[in-house]
C-alpha cells in the first residue's frame, strides 16, 4: 500500500507541475494532508496563490509537523 501510494503521489506532483487536467481525478484517490498540499502545490503552479495558501494551511490544520507545508506556508506566494 506504501508504494502505491509513493507512485500515485508522485504522479500528482508531476501532473500539477505540467498543469494537466488529469491531475483533479488522480489527487481524488489521496486523502487528508496530502491530499490539501497537492492540490496548493497545483494551484500554486496554475498561480492561483490565495486558493493554494488556502489549501497548504489545510494540509497543517490536519498535520500539525507537515514538513512539506510547513516552509511553504510562511513564505509569501
Amino acid at each position: 500500500q506504501r508504494i502505491i501510494f509513493e507512485i500515485r503521489y508522485l504522479l500528482c506532483s508531476a501532473l500539477a507541475k505540467l498543469r494537466k487536467d488529469r491531475f483533479k481525478d488522480e489527487v481524488m484517490k489521496i486523502e487528508g494532508a496530502d491530499h490539501e498540499f497537492l492540490f496548493g502545490f497545483y494551484y500554486r503552479q496554475i498561480g492561483r496563490f490565495d486558493k493554494a495558501l488556502e489549501r497548504i494551511n489545510n494540509s497543517l490544520k490536519l498535520r500539525e509537523n507537515f514538513s512539506k507545508a510547513i516552509g511553504i506556508s510562511k513564505v509569501k506566494l
